[in-house]
């Protein structure tokens, strides 16, 4: 059986209705037939797009799901190596370096800039950071009839399947 796609499928319905348009409306038992099968095809493929639709989203809202657990290990890893970091610096300042089969622990001297009050650093100290354009607010004032220049109300089509 050949293999055909949603557009070959819609393409095939086209020229059938087209052939029924040529044919004044007389609807024959091949064309009926034709016309069947195309339909058929459609529902075939359309049951199978929302299959593997359903199966795509449930995978990335696991991969979103295993994602914000990884963020929260990530988070939880980190705080128990600066807490780890924090015990080691201070007992080596009481007792001074120390050694161990694996490891020698010391501590080296850094700098490290403090900001007090951000708001007093001078401009040329600040980095510039792009803004980006507030979606939900421009919706609402474009629904309210409000000019946003740069930006229109547009309508959008969203598939939905269900039962």
């Amino acid at each position: 059986m050949e293999k055909t796609g949603m557009f070959q499928i819609s393409s095939q319905y086209r020229e059938l209705v087209e052939e029924l348009e040529n044919a004044d409306g007389e609807f024959t038992p091949e064309l009926s037939e034709k016309l069947k099968l195309t339909e058929e095809d459609l529902k075939a493929k359309a049951e199978a797009y929302g299959f593997v639709i359903k199966s795509k989203k449930s995978r990335v809202e696991h991969a979103k799901n295993m994602k914000k657990h990884y963020d929260a290990l990530i988070k939880k890893e980190e705080a128990d190596i600066e807490r780890l970091e924090f015990n080691l610096i201070r007992a080596i300042g009481i007792y001074g370096e120390i050694k161990t089969p694996s490891f020698k622990f010391s501590i080296s001297p850094s700098e490290v800039v403090n900001i007090e009050n951000k708001n007093e650093i001078p401009k040329k100290f600040l980095k510039v950071v792009e803004a980006e354009p507030d979606i939900s607010a421009i919706k609402v004032a474009l629904k309210a009839g409000e000019k946003v220049k740069g930006a229109v109300l547009a309508k959008n089509s969203n598939l939905r399947i269900g039962k």
